[in-house]
């Protein structure tokens, strides 16, 4: 299993700045990739810190950047069936 890390641990390993993962989170799935205890802080799935610095799939296609979400488990399962 995954470790959970907060959104200040998300922001120092994958090199994004806070704003950035706020404007990402629609990239990622509620209850699965990413958790809001009570309404409250945000706490992340430690893959999404691959998710985001990669970029792009091992296939070659990007990563929607808007308006198109992308479940992390799709994300992961396409790597493991390149």
């Amino acid at each position: 299993m995954s470790a959970i890390i907060d959104i200040k641990e998300l922001s120092k390993r994958s090199g994004y700045k806070i704003n950035t993962i706020y404007k990402k989170i629609n990239l990622l799935e509620l209850g699965i990739d990413y958790f809001k205890p009570n309404k409250g802080k945000l706490f992340f799935d430690e893959r999404v810190v691959d998710f985001l610095k990669k970029g792009e799939h091992k296939n070659g296609e990007s990563i929607p950047k808007k308006g198109q979400p992308i479940h992390l488990g799709d994300f992961f399962a396409q790597e493991q069936a390149v």
